[in-house]
């Protein structure tokens, strides 16, 4: 699966689950402005309890999600 496949994917299923996504980094750099390739996507996703457990089963076993949470400053 191409990184653009798989970040759609997630965008998809997100929304799915009325999760609200944001795309970042490279996959955002190519559309607004200089291609580059990091082969993977940053996403920026606002989480309600519960809903990373659900994202992560309907994604299946073939994603790897790396969280970093923001702390509220």
């Amino acid at each position: 699966m191409m990184i653009e496949e798989a970040a759609g994917l997630v965008v998809q299923t997100s929304r799915e689950l009325g999760i609200p996504i944001m795309i970042v980094g490279s996959l955002s750099s190519n559309y607004y402005g200089i291609p580059r390739s990091t082969n993977d996507a940053d996403l920026v996703v606002q989480l309600q309890p519960g809903q990373l457990m659900e994202l992560v089963k309907r994604l299946g076993p073939e994603f790897r999600l790396d969280p970093r949470p923001q702390s509220n400053r």
